[in-house]
């Protein structure tokens, strides 16, 4: 053991070989400390900006050549927009499609409309037209002859037929004199 001084402890005397693991300790932590030192100065000497430009390039590079026109990627991604596309397509041509369709089908069906309506309009005028111009009277008998009163007509018909005689071969017609208004007859003798 130590002798003791004054209460405490004596020092150990030091050797040679801990004087040395100092140094070497204190060496090795000013090493250290210098190399952060420049690493920090060197970092901040780099062009990070480019650094990370030249980075993004390069990613951007390989990211493209991975999906380049060509490759299993790009071609699977192409197949499936191809896909997804005509399937859109298809829809949007069906509904245009549809859309032209029924606007054609209904300008078709107002135009045969119109035409059948005109046809129809025009068959009931005649009809209308020869029941007012024939005075209402029906049951003529086509082929024979007519003896007939004309009177002024109505509603666009300018005249009408207001009296009729049907004709015979056995008979003479002439305007009867006590009534100038009335055919009268007289029998042929033949």
């Amino acid at each position: 053991m130590f002798p003791l001084t004054n209460g405490s402890p004596a020092a150990a005397p030091q050797s040679g070989g801990s004087k040395r693991i100092l140094l070497i300790v204190l060496s090795l932590l000013l090493l250290a400390g210098v190399a952060v030192g420049f690493y920090f100065i060197g970092k901040e000497a780099a062009d990070a900006d480019a650094a990370e430009q030249r980075g993004e390039r390069e990613g951007r590079a390989a990211e493209a050549a991975t999906y380049a026109p060509g490759t299993p990627k790009y071609q699977a991604i192409y197949d499936r927009g191809q896909a997804a596309g005509r399937r859109a397509g298809e829809r949007a041509g069906r509904r245009e499609g549809e859309r032209i369709g029924a606007e054609r089908g209904r300008k078709v069906g107002f135009q045969r409309g119109e035409r059948v309506g005109d046809l129809e309009g025009e068959r009931e005028g005649i009809q209308s037209g020869a029941a007012a111009a024939l005075g209402g009277l029906s049951g003529w008998d086509v082929g024979a002859w007519y003896i007939v009163r004309l009177t002024t007509g109505a509603n666009g018909v300018p005249y009408a037929i207001s009296s009729r005689k049907e004709m015979s071969p056995d008979e003479r017609y002439a305007i009867c004199a006590d009534n100038p208004a009335d055919i009268c007859t007289e029998p042929t003798g033949g």
